[in-house]
């Protein structure tokens, strides 16, 4: 009698554990994936309502359109503060942020206004 595996045994439990392994990497990467989309969506959100409260404690007459460039300290990131009166007295503030994803364009963008009391 023989001890041990022949190589069609050992083939065989190759072959199926390719099959449970190869969508559980893919389920992996996948998560990976959306994690760090996750990551830089919230990072850009946090860029766009600091500068929103940042805004906000600008004195009424200061607060004005910047345009669009790269964030200090997050390489990656842009941003522009877009600045329109409806009404006098009124300004409505419109903060957006841009970064890259996989390669693709994103952005986020922030409303706010501001009254001249």
């Amino acid at each position: 009698m023989r001890k041990g595996f022949s190589l069609l045994e050992i083939l065989l439990v190759l072959g199926i554990m390719t099959l449970f392994f190869f969508p559980l990497l893919s389920m992996i990467s996948s998560g990976l994936s959306v994690s760090e989309e996750i990551e830089k969506t919230t990072t850009g959100l946090q860029l766009a309502q600091e500068k929103i409260e940042t805004i906000k404690d600008l004195p009424f007459g200061s607060i004005t359109f910047e345009a669009r460039s790269a964030v200090a300290g997050f390489p990656g990131y842009e941003r522009e503060v877009v600045v329109s009166s409806p009404e006098t007295d009124l300004k409505q503030i419109e903060v957006k942020v841009y970064w890259l994803i996989r390669g693709l364009p994103a952005d986020i963008s922030l409303n706010t206004f501001v009254v001249n009391l």
